[in-house]
Order: C-alpha cells, then sequence, then structure tokens
C-alpha cells in the first residue's frame, strides 16, 4: 500500500513538472517571438532613418535645383506605410498568440486543478486503505501472539508431566532395585 501511495505521489511529480515545463517552453516562445519582433522594428527603424536621411538629402538637392519628384515623395510614402502596416499586422499576431498561450495557461491550471481534485479522494481511500491494513496486519499479530502463547503454556505443562512422570519412573527403578536387592 506504501508503495502505491508512493506511486501516486511520483505520478503527481511527474504531472506537475510536465506543466512547468510546458508553462516554461511556451513562455520562452513568447519571449523569443518578442525578442524578434522588437529586433525587427530597431532594425526597421534604422532602414527607415537612413532611407530617409537619403530621401532628405535628395529631396534638399531637388529642392537647391527647384525640381521636386512628387512621384519618389509618394513612393517613399506608400513604403513607409507598407512597413508600418506589416509591423502593425506582426504586432497583432503576436498579441493574438500571447492571448492564445494565456489561454492555454488557464486551461491547463483548470485541468491540473481537476486532476488533483480527482486524486484526492482516490488518495484518501488508499491511505485509509493502508492504515486499516496495518490494524488488521496488528490484529492478526496479537491474535498469532495469543495462540503461540497459549500452544508454548501446554508444552511447558506437558514437560512439566514427562518430568514428573521420569522422576516417578526413575523413583520406581530404584525402588524396585533395592526390593530386588533386599530379595537376593
Amino acid at each position: 500500500m506504501q508503495f502505491k501511495e508512493e506511486l501516486i505521489n511520483v505520478i503527481i511529480n511527474l504531472i506537475e513538472e510536465l506543466f512547468e515545463c510546458k508553462l516554461n517552453s511556451i513562455m520562452q516562445d513568447v519571449n523569443d517571438k518578442l525578442a524578434r519582433m522588437h529586433q525587427d522594428i530597431e532594425n526597421m527603424q534604422d532602414v527607415l532613418v537612413k532611407h530617409f536621411s537619403h530621401q532628405v538629402a535628395h529631396s534638399r538637392a531637388e529642392s537647391l535645383s527647384e525640381t521636386v519628384d512628387t512621384a519618389e515623395e509618394d513612393q517613399f510614402k506608400k513604403s513607409i506605410n507598407a512597413e508600418l502596416d506589416s509591423l502593425g499586422l506582426r504586432v497583432q499576431q503576436l498579441e493574438y498568440m500571447n492571448h492564445i498561450i494565456l489561454d492555454t495557461q488557464s486551461a491547463n491550471k483548470a485541468t491540473f486543478k481537476e486532476l488533483e481534485r480527482k486524486i484526492q479522494p482516490m488518495q484518501e481511500q488508499i491511505n485509509k486503505s493502508i492504515e486499516e491494513m496495518k490494524k488488521d496486519l496488528k490484529d492478526k499479530q496479537t491474535f498469532q501472539w495469543t495462540v503461540l502463547n497459549d500452544q508454548i503454556e501446554r508444552v511447558e505443562k506437558y514437560v512439566q508431566k514427562l518430568k514428573q512422570a521420569d522422576l516417578f519412573f526413575q523413583q520406581k527403578q530404584q525402588l524396585q532395585t533395592q526390593t530386588n536387592k533386599k530379595s537376593k
């Protein structure tokens, strides 16, 4: 019965460790994706700053020559807007994934609590059974000792009677030997 109790404790510990590992893995994935997103944003900022600086320099050069090419400005605005839209979509995707992860964590916690709630009565029943078996074993041992003590008492009485019979037999032989000597 102790083995069953230890087995249940090992299973509970394994479930807890599995839950923690899964949770840590999910959180690591989220952190990795957020780090990549931040790196992408920083890279995009660098690209935009360089591009914008280049465009400003180009624009100033065109201003000086008084030729402004609005098509390039529109193209620049469109490319910046496209990059911002792309980054916005990535942020939305990561936020959505984060919500899914949080929902999964919540569901896992609920499942774990439900499992723990189901295991608790089983564990109590096993503990009760163990206690009953210990009591039963103790009762059986007490009964066996009582029977053994009774048998020991009987054997001791029997040995005592045998000793008395032996003593009586020896006395009878001595008496007969003395009687035989007197008769001769």
